[in-house]
């Protein structure tokens, strides 16, 4: 279909998300306020916000959560959306089905364990913080690997981070916590060795990264494909990310 631009409330906009990294939502505010402070509340193209048609007429975020979360805390009442998809006429089962074989949905909770999607929040406010997630935001902004237009990459990084780094510590010591994202970051790639391994190190290499058109082409980053790859305590993102890739003929 077209993709048709719609005003709607932002209360009325569902996540196809579990969590949002609370950090990450408090810096989208700050960026919203100086967006305010120079241009007013008019939205231009940074803020609109990809989503789904889907059943009882709601509308589903497939990307942009944390700008959404923050849009909602900021008292934003109604925002831009770009309608990609309807899917209003699956059943609630088919649809998440549909969201996940296009890589649109991530039913994972903030420990990076699966959450049916009869559990899956229904409004923004009701996201849950994973402090991994602005982990993995704050390593890319900090050079630790480049963003990857296929959906869901950075979950792949925060739950590299999560298997690696210490809960107390991103809580405790974000600075430190960063530090040693940046130290798994800057290692080189070996590729793994069994499903008992841990701790493989990480590169960014020029294969792993995918072109820039299509972000939200489907079939490339799927929960499906992902039960297919070594879990995150024994492997790198970028060797899941390319073992998902890899997979997806059989999705």
């Amino acid at each position: 279909m077209t993709t048709v631009i719609k005003d709607i409330a932002t209360s009325f906009l569902r996540p196809t998300q579990a969590t949002a990294g609370y950090r990450e939502v408090l810096r989208k505010r700050t960026e919203w306020r100086r967006h305010t402070r120079a241009h007013g509340s008019s939205f231009d193209r940074r803020y609109v916000i990809p989503a789904v048609a889907g059943p009882a007429g709601a509308y589903y975020a497939i990307d942009h959560h944390h700008l959404a979360r923050a849009l909602y805390e900021e008292g934003v009442a109604r925002l831009s959306i770009a309608v990609i998809a309807d899917a209003s006429r699956l059943s609630v089962p088919r649809f998440w089905d549909f969201l996940d074989e296009r890589s649109w949905g991530h039913c994972f909770d903030a420990h990076g364990a699966p959450t049916p999607y009869a559990k899956m929040p229904e409004t923004l406010a009701a996201m849950v913080d994973d402090p991994y997630r602005s982990l993995a935001g704050a390593l890319r902004r900090s050079g630790g690997f480049t963003k990857d237009p296929r959906p869901c990459s950075e979950f792949v990084w925060a739950d590299y981070l999560r298997a690696h780094i210490s809960a107390q510590i991103v809580r405790d010591d974000f600075d430190a916590a960063l530090a040693q994202a940046l130290i798994l970051a800057r290692r080189p790639f070996v590729a793994p060795r069994g499903p008992d391994s841990r701790g493989f190190p990480l590169g960014i290499y020029p294969e792993f990264q995918a072109d820039t058109h299509q972000a939200y082409r489907p079939r490339v980053f799927s929960n499906r494909s992902l039960s297919r790859c070594v879990t995150a305590e024994s492997t790198s993102p970028q060797y899941r990310l390319a073992a998902s890739s890899s997979s997806r003929s059989a999705v």
